[in-house]
């Protein structure tokens, strides 16, 4: 194995171990919980700061959890543009989720069924 191919493979193993070792380090955190205060004027300045550093840690985790909650919920974008056209006997179509690609999908799978040409590819119609 030359020098390239164990450097490759050395940098691969390195990124997998610290991508399983940030994960289990997210998963061993323990959650921050808050206490509601009492009377504030009450607080040294250094016990006002731990509840601000805690409240900081606190938010950073749910803002976290939020985003994993929203990437987890997305749903991939579907194709709402539908596009045909009639040519030489035949019926091409095209989807995307614009107009435009749509279109653009259905004259290239037109032109494919014609040796590329598209002289009678130029009706296309679209709906969503």
């Amino acid at each position: 194995m030359n020098i390239v191919k164990k450097t490759l493979l050395l940098a691969a193993v390195v990124a997998t171990i610290g991508i399983t070792t940030y994960q289990q380090a997210q998963a061993r955190r323990s959650i921050v919980t808050i206490e509601i205060g009492q009377d504030y004027n009450k607080y040294s300045k250094g016990e006002l700061r731990r509840r601000v550093w805690e409240l900081e840690r606190a938010v950073q985790q749910l803002q976290e959890e939020v985003f994993q909650i929203k990437v987890s919920q997305q749903e991939p974008a579907q194709p709402s543009w539908v596009c045909r056209v009639k040519a030489m006997g035949e019926t091409y179509t095209g989807i995307g989720s614009t107009q435009a690609v749509a279109k653009s999908e259905t004259l290239q799978a037109c032109k494919d069924g014609n040796n590329g040409s598209s002289f009678h590819c130029g009706s296309i119609t679209c709906e969503q």
